[in-house]
């Protein structure tokens, strides 16, 4: 694939993705945390750019944005929080790991974010490197 048709592939693969997303207009109830996540444009904007706000690899975003369809099952299944942690006194993440359902072999994470005392958001998904 050529560079001219990457961009439109990746542009095409980018407006479905932000369709899907911006179809999530009401929170869904977790197990796994307990609450409502919330869905915000900034969730939508990382998994396109990292967390210095630069655009990713295209490959990268590929790879995200195909997961975009994977987030409301994952929230949904109860599965367990793999990971915990605060970034600062007033952020706070958790990771889900999941299996999915296109590729059993392939393992993603779901990242949780919450801001102070407010809404926990969606914030990212992304492949595991599994071997």
């Amino acid at each position: 694939m050529d560079a001219e048709q990457e961009t439109k592939s990746l542009g095409a693969l980018k407006e479905s993705a932000r369709k899907q997303y911006n179809a999530f207009i009401n929170p869904i109830w977790c197990e796994s945390v307990r609450a409502k996540i919330f869905f915000n444009a900034k969730g939508f904007h990382h998994i396109v750019y990292n967390g210095l706000g630069h655009k990713r690899q295209p490959a990268e975003q590929f790879r995200r944005l195909r997961l975009v369809s994977n987030i409301m099952p994952i929230l949904k299944a109860n599965l367990p929080i793999t990971h915990r942690y605060a970034a600062t006194k007033n952020t706070r993440y958790w990771g889900i790991d999941a299996k999915i359902s296109e590729n059993p072999e392939k393992k993603v994470r779901l990242v949780l974010r919450q801001l102070g005392k407010g809404r926990i958001t969606f914030w990212s998904i992304m492949e595991l490197n599994t071997k």
